[in-house]
């Protein structure tokens, strides 16, 4: 899975269930969401949607460590914002079918001027 499939994935999830009047979330919950996704992945592209102004946190990324074991400090709060839940309005086409576009205007591009 790339990372703009892990954003995208990150954001509907928070979006499916901000419907369900969960607005909060923790970092621990996104990890068991994708427990499938290496962490370190999961917090780069959060870190992009922060960026991006997407979603917000509560404080910053951090690394805890109990006898030996480093791990992500897993109770640091994530909110979707408007500008993350209004990329889910448009209902013409999902934000998934933008980016797949995107790439497919990008490859045809490349391949005509080989």
């Amino acid at each position: 899975m790339n990372d703009e499939e892990i954003k995208v994935r990150i954001l509907r999830y928070m979006h499916e269930n901000q419907k369900k009047n969960v607005f909060t979330f923790k970092l621990g919950d996104v990890f068991k969401e994708f427990k499938n996704i290496p962490k370190r992945n999961i917090v780069k592209n959060i870190q992009y949607l922060v960026d991006k102004e997407l979603i917000c946190k509560n404080g910053e990324f951090k690394e805890v460590c109990y006898k030996g074991i480093c791990d992500y400090d897993t109770s640091l709060e994530l909110q979707i914002i408007e500008k993350g839940i209004n990329i889910f309005q448009d209902k013409k086409e999902s934000l998934l079918e933008k980016i797949v576009k995107k790439f497919k205007k990008v490859n045809l591009i490349t391949t005509k001027n080989q």
